[in-house]
Parts: structure tokens; C-alpha cells; sequence
């Protein structure tokens, strides 16, 4: 079940108080600063769990008024307190993101799916940069991404679940089928295993009948991106690498907020 096929769509009663959503963007500073370090540890192997966070520079550990999202970047110029060094523009972008998605969730469902939007949406946020940045796609993001989908949906809509459970298998297998058939022609990979996953657990959230939408608004976003480097002189070519799990979540987004085209 889709957020446009959700009751009270609309319905300006339906939505989240200001007092909530000012809460709400708080917390996702706070989330987006977490989701930094995800983005970052992840695709490098290193633990999420154990180890303080630390100047990339000096490697001293940051205390509570160095942690504080967004202001203490701009407090200490973008630079670590003790060595100087250049603190990463992403802790900050990440953290002023998942507040952008707060409120573009905010000012478009229903308060009784508000939650699972926002934890939807800064999933999708960290895949995108994560893969943007290291072409890796992390299954300790991706599988609870994919089993969130099926409980929500099974939430929202009982009946639906067996549609949702058909989107996760038969999404992946249609993407490996499409990345196999590439292979075989091309003799070189043309879409990773992550990429197959993200498809899958995309269906999980949509059901099968938003994928095809996922697939265009992917494809669609990731054509303009080309064209784009192309025009600004970058050098990429019709064989370079791109992250296409980034577009996959821009359209898993889309989908999941507006609902699939109608033809």
C-alpha cells in the first residue's frame, strides 16, 4: 500500500502539528549525524557499535560540545579545535539533509505514517550518499530496510502483504535477471548485487505495482546526471561507472510519496 493510496491524503488535520514537526527536526539533525558516521565507517569496514567519534586529523576523541549537530561545525569554522584540521563537509550535510527529509515528510503524509516516512527516508538518504561516495551499498542498512517495508505495509494493509512480499522477490530477481543478461552480453558487471537488493527491498515498501516507476524515475534522474557531467566537460563515458543505487532511492522516495505514473 502506497502513501497516495492512504486515507485523509491531504487532509491538513491529518498532519503533524508545527510543535511536532519543529521536535521532529531536532531529532533529525541528531539522526543525520549519526547517519554521517554511517556513511563513512560502513563501506570502510569499521565498527559502528565501539569506538568514539574523532578528529580524522589528530585522532582525539570529540566530546559532547563538539558533537552538537550543525553548530558546533559552524562554531569551530569546519576545522578540529585541538589540531586545526579540516572537520568533513558531510557530518554537516548529512545532518542538514535528514532535516530537509523531516520536513518534506512533514508537508506530505498523514500523521498515522509519519514515522515510517522519516525512518524510510533516512535509510534511502544514507544509501544514496553512501553509494555516491564508494559505489557500496551496505546490507546492514538494506536488510532492515527491506524487513521494515514488509512490516509497515503489513500494518498499513494486511491484504497487501502477499503484493509487498512479490515486490521484494520478484524486484531483485528482475534486476539480477536484467544485471545477468548484461554480463553475459557485455562480459563485464553492469549492476551490483547492492543495486539488486535496493530494488528488492524498494518492492517491499511499494509493493510490485510501484516498481516500474522506481525503474524509470531511476533510470530518468541517472541519464540527466550524465548529461550533466557531460556538459560541464567532466569525463565520463557510456562505459563509466555510476552509482545507480543513488537514483534507486530518489525514486523508492518518489513512489513511496506521490505514487507510481499512471500510463
Amino acid at each position: 500500500m502506497l502513501v497516495s493510496d492512504w486515507p485523509n491524503m491531504g487532509n491538513s488535520s491529518a498532519m503533524p502539528s508545527l510543535e511536532i514537526g519543529m521536535v521532529v527536526v531536532t531529532v533529525a539533525l541528531v539522526i543525520g549525524s549519526f547517519l554521517g558516521t554511517l556513511v563513512i565507517r560502513l563501506p570502510e569496514g569499521r565498527s559502528i557499535v565501539f569506538g568514539r567519534s574523532q578528529c580524522d586529523g589528530c585522532g582525539k576523541s570529540l566530546g559532547p560540545m563538539q558533537l552538537i549537530p550543525v553548530l558546533s561545525w559552524l562554531f569551530q569554522a569546519g576545522r578540529c579545535s585541538s589540531c586545526g584540521a579540516s572537520i568533513s563537509t558531510l557530518y554537516l550535510a548529512m545532518e542538514l539533509g535528514a532535516a530537509a527529509i523531516a520536513l518534506w515528510a512533514f508537508v506530505s503524509v498523514p500523521i498515522s505514517i509519519f514515522v515510517p516516512t522519516q525512518v524510510l527516508g533516512w535509510l534511502l538518504f544514507a544509501l544514496a550518499i553512501m553509494d555516491w561516495r564508494s559505489m557500496f551499498l551496505s546490507d546492514l542498512l538494506i536488510i532492515p530496510l527491506a524487513l521494515l517495508g514488509l512490516v509497515v505495509s503489513w500494518l498499513l494493509s494486511p491484504p497487501a502483504l502477499l503484493d509487498h512480499v512479490f515486490g521484494l522477490c520478484g524486484g531483485g530477481m528482475f534486476l539480477y535477471s536484467i544485471g545477468s543478461a548484461y554480463h553475459f552480453l557485455r562480459q563485464r558487471d553492469g549492476l551490483g548485487l547492492g543495486d539488486v537488493k535496493l530494488f528488492g527491498a524498494a518492492g517491499a515498501w511499494l509493493g510490485y505495482s510501484g516498481l516500474p516507476t522506481v525503474l524509470l524515475w531511476a533510470t530518468a534522474t541517472a541519464l540527466l546526471a550524465v548529461f550533466f557531467h557531460r556538459a560541464v566537460g567532466a569525463k565520463i563515458t557510456w562505459s563509466s561507472r555510476i552509482a545507480f543505487g543513488s537514483f534507486l532511492c530518489l525514486g523508492t522516495w518518489l513512489v513511496w510519496l506521490y505514487g507510481p505514473l499512471t500510463w
